[in-house]
């Protein structure tokens, strides 16, 4: 598995945009842009879209 660092755009009806990072462990980027989204519906009623604006692996030190 991979650490991932996800941004989230975070827009809602009339408001101001809001940005959301992420930090997931995923067998993908496609599976953890996923969970950022679910966790940000879940926690952030007030947004209506969440759009990607940043995807990175992190490095593990050891």
């Amino acid at each position: 598995m991979q650490r991932y660092y996800i941004l989230l755009k975070a827009t809602g009806a009339g408001g101001w945009p809001g940005w959301l990072p992420y930090r997931l462990d995923a067998a993908s980027a496609e599976q953890a842009v996923e969970k950022a989204k679910e966790q940000a519906e879940n926690h952030y009623p007030e947004y209506e879209k969440f759009e990607v604006q940043a995807i990175e692996i992190e490095r593990r030190s050891k």
